[in-house]
Protein backbone atom coordinates (compact mmCIF):
# COMPACT_ATOMS: atom_id res chain seq x y z
CA UNK A 1 0.00 0.00 0.00
CA UNK A 2 1.69 3.11 -1.08
CA UNK A 3 0.70 6.90 0.98
CA UNK A 4 -1.19 9.32 -1.01
CA UNK A 5 -1.13 12.60 -0.21
CA UNK A 6 -4.79 14.64 0.45
CA UNK A 7 -3.80 18.04 1.07
CA UNK A 8 -1.44 20.80 2.38
CA UNK A 9 -2.22 22.50 5.59
CA UNK A 10 -3.52 25.40 6.18
CA UNK A 11 -5.09 25.33 2.90
CA UNK A 12 -7.13 22.22 3.68
CA UNK A 13 -9.22 22.21 6.68
CA UNK A 14 -8.65 19.80 9.29
CA UNK A 15 -12.15 18.64 8.80
CA UNK A 16 -11.75 18.57 4.99
CA UNK A 17 -8.44 16.37 5.97
CA UNK A 18 -10.89 13.72 7.73
CA UNK A 19 -13.48 14.33 4.45
CA UNK A 20 -10.84 13.45 2.05
CA UNK A 21 -9.01 10.46 4.06
CA UNK A 22 -13.20 9.07 4.87
CA UNK A 23 -13.46 9.12 0.70
CA UNK A 24 -9.54 7.72 -0.03
CA UNK A 25 -10.48 5.14 2.73
CA UNK A 26 -14.00 4.18 0.73
CA UNK A 27 -11.77 3.84 -2.70
CA UNK A 28 -8.87 1.86 -0.89
CA UNK A 29 -11.56 -0.76 0.64
CA UNK A 30 -13.23 -0.71 -2.61
CA UNK A 31 -10.16 -1.93 -4.59
CA UNK A 32 -8.95 0.50 -6.43
CA UNK A 33 -5.29 1.89 -6.56
CA UNK A 34 -5.57 5.06 -5.52
CA UNK A 35 -2.29 6.27 -6.93
CA UNK A 36 -3.48 4.71 -10.59
CA UNK A 37 -6.79 6.56 -10.12
CA UNK A 38 -4.98 9.98 -9.03
CA UNK A 39 -2.27 9.38 -12.45
CA UNK A 40 -5.39 8.80 -14.70
CA UNK A 41 -7.19 11.72 -13.42
CA UNK A 42 -3.68 13.73 -14.17
CA UNK A 43 -3.34 12.12 -17.68
CA UNK A 44 -6.99 13.88 -18.30
CA UNK A 45 -6.30 16.94 -17.68
CA UNK A 46 -2.92 17.50 -19.42
CA UNK A 47 -4.45 16.11 -22.30
CA UNK A 48 -7.39 18.61 -22.22
CA UNK A 49 -5.75 21.94 -24.21
CA UNK A 50 -7.33 25.12 -24.32
CA UNK A 51 -7.80 24.67 -28.32
CA UNK A 52 -9.98 20.88 -27.58
CA UNK A 53 -12.53 23.32 -25.06
CA UNK A 54 -15.08 24.02 -27.31
CA UNK A 55 -18.07 27.17 -27.04
CA UNK A 56 -20.33 24.40 -26.20
CA UNK A 57 -18.26 23.05 -23.07
CA UNK A 58 -17.52 26.52 -21.84
CA UNK A 59 -21.16 27.56 -21.91
CA UNK A 60 -21.92 23.86 -20.57
CA UNK A 61 -19.12 24.57 -17.81
CA UNK A 62 -20.58 28.17 -16.77
CA UNK A 63 -24.45 26.84 -16.99
CA UNK A 64 -23.73 23.89 -14.31
CA UNK A 65 -20.68 25.73 -12.38
CA UNK A 66 -22.17 29.35 -12.29
CA UNK A 67 -26.20 29.55 -13.07
CA UNK A 68 -27.19 26.15 -11.66
CA UNK A 69 -25.90 27.31 -8.41
CA UNK A 70 -26.47 30.89 -8.09
CA UNK A 71 -29.60 31.63 -10.00
CA UNK A 72 -33.10 30.69 -9.35
CA UNK A 73 -34.43 27.08 -11.58
CA UNK A 74 -36.58 29.33 -13.47
CA UNK A 75 -33.75 31.64 -14.83
CA UNK A 76 -31.20 28.44 -15.33
CA UNK A 77 -33.60 27.11 -17.44
CA UNK A 78 -34.04 29.99 -19.65
CA UNK A 79 -30.28 30.38 -20.06
CA UNK A 80 -30.03 26.81 -21.25
CA UNK A 81 -32.62 27.60 -23.51
CA UNK A 82 -30.77 30.27 -24.87
CA UNK A 83 -27.51 28.37 -25.08
CA UNK A 84 -29.57 25.34 -27.03
CA UNK A 85 -30.95 28.10 -29.20
CA UNK A 86 -28.20 30.58 -30.23
CA UNK A 87 -25.31 28.52 -29.92
CA UNK A 88 -25.54 26.72 -33.19
CA UNK A 89 -23.15 28.76 -35.27
CA UNK A 90 -20.09 28.75 -32.98
CA UNK A 91 -20.87 25.34 -30.74
CA UNK A 92 -17.93 23.28 -31.92
CA UNK A 93 -15.07 26.13 -32.60
CA UNK A 94 -12.62 26.20 -29.71
CA UNK A 95 -13.31 28.48 -27.47
CA UNK A 96 -9.49 30.19 -27.38
CA UNK A 97 -10.50 30.96 -31.36
CA UNK A 98 -13.72 33.02 -30.50
CA UNK A 99 -12.67 36.77 -30.79
CA UNK A 100 -14.84 39.62 -29.34
CA UNK A 101 -16.17 40.73 -32.88
CA UNK A 102 -17.29 37.38 -33.51
CA UNK A 103 -19.30 36.90 -30.08
CA UNK A 104 -20.83 40.19 -30.93
CA UNK A 105 -21.65 39.64 -34.08
CA UNK A 106 -23.33 36.28 -32.80
CA UNK A 107 -25.60 38.70 -30.68
CA UNK A 108 -26.09 41.11 -32.88
CA UNK A 109 -27.28 38.48 -35.37
CA UNK A 110 -30.39 37.81 -32.37
CA UNK A 111 -31.14 41.50 -32.23
CA UNK A 112 -34.31 41.34 -34.05
CA UNK A 113 -35.39 38.71 -32.54
CA UNK A 114 -38.73 39.28 -30.06
CA UNK A 115 -38.00 39.24 -26.70
CA UNK A 116 -40.68 37.41 -24.33
CA UNK A 117 -41.82 39.58 -21.73
CA UNK A 118 -43.95 38.69 -18.78
CA UNK A 119 -47.50 40.43 -18.65
CA UNK A 120 -47.54 44.15 -16.24
CA UNK A 121 -48.66 43.45 -13.47
CA UNK A 122 -51.08 46.16 -11.92
CA UNK A 123 -51.27 47.90 -15.16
Amino acid sequence: MRQVKLGEWPAMSFAGAIAAWEKSRVERDSGAELCALRRMTEAEATHSSPNNYTVEQLCRDYLRGHVEVDRKTKGAVEVARIFKAMLGPIADKPAATITRAAAFDLLESYRSTPVLSSPSHGA
